[in-house]
């Protein structure tokens, strides 16, 4: 495997452990942020449903309470199931949504409904988490694609600027193998970067200059 290509994988290996690292820990942030969200959003929608339930669950207008529960129901989509019990155990409502009825995605908040000291019923309300779920998966196919596309054009600049570099090294070697030979090399190396590779071509040149002038010395 040449050089070129060991350098490119290890590239990409550290670019790509680094993308990883980034985007699990970006997902869990905003998944466990969505699913943070959503039970703060939970748990209002419960204290709003027992406001409007406590009237009807005291009067024991459970017709009612019934339809303002599948009101509340019908209006927020992301509720998995929402029960009414009154005190006395028995269901007054219980809906809940077919595609997520086997979800284990979800979260549930339970509020009682109580007026001073005395409990008319409690209220049960699951929120589905797939949403949550939905953004973070989105949000790391985005990533993804993006990293992908960040380590294509990383390796093809990476390709570019080792093949010169492959080019550079590769004429020095075969000066050097001349010069071992016994040959004198006819043209210098071209570099113009102050990096270590420009100090050997440097090295390299001067070498080659030095070895011209004892050839003229000696005519």
């Amino acid at each position: 495997m040449s050089t070129r290509f060991r350098a490119i994988l290890l590239l990409w290996s550290i670019e790509g452990g680094t993308l990883i690292i980034i985007i699990a820990a970006s997902t869990g942030y905003l998944y466990q942020d969505g699913v943070g969200d959503i039970a703060h959003r939970a748990s209002e929608t419960v204290q709003l449903l027992r406001n409007s339930l406590t009237e009807p669950m005291i009067s024991r207008n459970y017709e009612l309470a019934s339809y303002v529960a599948r009101t509340a129901f019908d209006e927020i989509l992301v509720l998995d199931r929402l029960i009414v019990v009154n005190n006395e155990g028995d269901v007054i409502s219980d809906y809940q949504r077919g595609h997520n009825l086997y979800s284990t995605n979800h979260i549930t908040v339970s509020s009682p409904i109580f007026l001073a000291d005395n409990c008319f019923g409690v209220v049960d309300a699951s929120y589905s988490t797939e949403f949550a779920l939905m953004d973070a998966r989105e949000h790391a196919t985005v990533l993804s694609a993006f990293a992908v596309i960040g380590m294509a054009c990383s390796g093809i600049v990476a390709w570019y600027t080792l093949s010169k570099w492959a080019e550079t090294i590769g004429g020095v070697q075969h000066g050097i193998c001349q010069i071992a030979e016994g040959e004198t090399p006819a043209e210098f190396v071209e570099y113009h970067k102050d990096d270590e590779l420009g100090k050997l071509v440097y090295s390299y040149n001067r070498l080659i200059n030095q070895v011209h002038r004892r050839q003229t010395w000696v005519t």
